[in-house]
């Protein structure tokens, strides 16, 4: 759907912009640019946010998992979303060419959004962030 969605979009607007957990390898063939943010830091913790820890709390409220296949779980959540626990090149920045932007503890919002912003060729003076 999000794919079909994203197609009709491109199809009556120059440019769409589409941030959320999304299929790249199905996402890759139809557009001409993608960037991945990376996050480098060491104090990032995706789960952290309020709108991300009931995907742990579910993991944990199971009762059809052991405390091993829970913890297995949990370890394979956080092999997905990253942060500063895998400091590798994600495949879609090495098999898909996709565009990596690396951000760490010192990086403000500001300038992911300026090298965001300078990768799409966005005039930021006309952005509003």
């Amino acid at each position: 759907m999000v794919v079909a969605d994203l197609t009709e979009l491109a199809a009556r607007y120059k440019i769409v912009i589409c941030e959320g957990d999304i299929d790249v390898d199905l996402i890759a063939p139809l557009t001409t640019h993608i960037v991945y943010i990376s996050n480098r830091g060491k104090e990032y913790d995706f789960f952290d946010r309020p709108e991300q820890r009931h995907m742990l709390d579910e993991i944990q409220q199971r009762t059809d998992l052991t405390e091993e296949e829970k913890e297995q779980h949990i370890k394979n959540a956080y092999a997905i979303v990253g942060g500063g626990k895998s400091p590798e090149k994600s495949r879609e920045v090495t098999q898909l060419g996709v565009k990596e932007i690396v951000r760490d503890d010192s990086t403000t919002v500001g300038q992911t959004a300026d090298a965001i912003a300078a990768y799409f060729h966005f005039d930021t003076q006309e952005v509003a962030w």
